[in-house]
């Protein structure tokens, strides 16, 4: 039962982890271009503007590295951009998860550019592959994020294949360890991770909703509660979860109210109050 019922997980709610890390959706040191379009594509409110123009530079990236085969952050920046696009704006299943797995592939490259060790990271036993992530430090930080965020999304793309979702306690792994070198990163965007995480399994299963409430409160404190996102997936994986109509309903009203303008997660934001709306008119039917 427990099998089943993670195979056909809730995943979705992943790409809502990737969406709101949509602030770096594209990092790369020293690439002017590259942040500057991270900050145009965060502080937009026009999701279909966004849409229709970041394939082009998937584009342009795919030509640079053409020529720059052996170049981590270029390899970085084309896994952030592409996961993170593939889980926003792709609807086709199967294009989905073309993308999820070419983003998947990309910071697997760049990992084993950076570190030999991890050439082979997804043949590892499970013992050996957290005594690799245990001596990443925080030099490699920004690289083990990025690998957790892609491999999540390749994941939530291939969610009715049970080999590649088998390796969801290795992403958790991974985000622990993050948290434990830089809890901050991404504006506590690995908090949320976890929070999802601990949350996709139901209590009656094993599921841990309090420690699920504890990381997406300590990501709503980083984020300065600017992140409107994040109590929109609190109603939704956590208050649904304890069955609490109240507090589900409060959260989702602030969002909605909610008329302040922050640049870096407009985007985010404007993806956090339509869903907000579209909760609010489902909680007759759940609660």
């Amino acid at each position: 039962m427990q099998l089943n019922w993670l195979k056909k997980a809730a995943f979705s709610l992943m790409s809502l982890a990737v969406i709101s890390g949509c602030s770096t959706v594209i990092t790369s040191a020293g690439n002017n271009l590259a942040d500057q379009l991270g900050r145009a594509v965060a502080s937009s409110d026009d999701l279909e503007t966004v849409k229709d123009g970041i394939p082009a530079y998937m584009l342009l990236l795919e030509g640079i590295m053409q020529d720059d085969t052996e170049n981590p952050d270029l390899l970085l920046s084309s896994a952030n951009l592409y996961a993170a696009y593939a889980t926003i704006f792709v609807t086709d299943s199967e294009r989905q998860r073309r993308m999820a797995s070419k983003a998947h592939n990309y910071s697997l490259a760049a990992a084993c550019l950076e570190d030999d060790d991890f050439c082979n990271l997804k043949l590892l036993k499970y013992d050996q592959f957290t005594q690799l992530i245990d001596e990443v430090d925080e030099d490699e930080v920004d690289l083990l994020f990025t690998l957790g965020k892609s491999w999540a999304a390749h994941m939530q793309a291939s969610s009715d294949d049970w080999n590649q979702v088998v390796h969801l306690p290795k992403v958790q792994y991974i985000m622990e360890r993050v948290i434990a070198i830089d809890g901050t990163i991404d504006n506590g965007n690995a908090h949320y991770y976890l929070g999802i995480i601990h949350s996709l399994v139901p209590p009656a299963l094993g599921g841990k909703p309090q420690l699920a409430l504890k990381h997406f409160e300590e990501a709503d404190q980083i984020a300065n509660q600017q992140n409107l996102m994040i109590k929109v997936t609190l109603a939704e994986r956590y208050a649904r979860v304890i069955f609490d109509r109240d507090l589900h309903d409060k959260w989702l009203k602030e969002v909605i109210a909610n008329q302040d303008d922050f640049a870096q997660y407009r985007l985010i934001n404007t993806i956090a109050k339509e869903k907000a709306e579209a909760l609010l008119k489902s909680a007759d039917e759940f609660f």
